[in-house]
């Protein structure tokens, strides 16, 4: 779909990008521990991809069976058929959001997802933010590393996000194995706000 306007999902973070990630039809899907017990092994998968300005935008479900835990490939299409991006677009502009549907349909669960296994050493993170009418929205890492401004989309169809902010992945506050922080911050006149972030690498 192309310049369709969507209601504002809720969600703070609403996509989540390694930049130089290249679409093609195997997806990489992190899939916890507790997913497996309460789907099974054919738990359907809400696929949904966004362009950084809001323009694109497409949705499908896929429901082939998903095996295992952790980091596995869900083969969306044929290896003969491949994911092309809509004209004028750079592949690496394109995020990916993957929810797992639960009950029937009735309750979904956010997942990680990526199109590749990236190569995460000196990568950049992108992500598309809803940043709540914030005046000034920045990003930042560990407490030590520098702030930095997020880039507005002005976009009559970006009524899913309104923002784009950038950090290094080696800004990121390490936590737990494989788990990094990260944080929000939202300025309003006198009132700062800010949203920790936390996501498995």
């Amino acid at each position: 779909m192309v310049d369709t306007r969507r209601q504002v999902s809720g969600h703070a973070v609403v996509g989540l990008t390694a930049i130089g990630g290249q679409p093609n039809p195997k997806l990489r899907v992190y899939l916890p521990a507790d997913l497996q017990a309460a789907g099974g092994d054919k738990l359907p998968l809400r696929v949904e991809i966004d362009s950084a300005d809001g323009r694109y935008y497409g949705i499908g479900v896929f429901s082939g069976p998903v095996k295992g835990t952790g980091w596995r490939y869900i083969q969306l299409l044929p290896d003969d058929k491949l994911l092309t991006p809509p004209k004028g677009i750079n592949p690496a502009d394109l995020a990916i959001s993957v929810h797992a549907l639960l009950d029937g349909g009735r309750r979904s669960q956010p997942l990680l997802a990526s199109w590749s296994e990236p190569e995460l050493r000196g990568a950049t993170l992108r992500l598309n933010i809803n940043s709540r009418r914030a005046s000034q929205l920045q990003i930042q890492g560990h407490s030590g590393s520098p702030r930095h401004a997020c880039t507005r989309i002005d976009n009559a169809s970006t009524l899913r996000f309104d923002a784009v902010c950038e950090i290094k992945v080696s800004e990121l506050e390490p936590l737990a194995k494989g788990q990094h922080r990260l944080r929000l911050i939202r300025r309003d006149g006198f009132a700062i706000e800010t949203s920790s972030v936390e996501l498995w690498l």
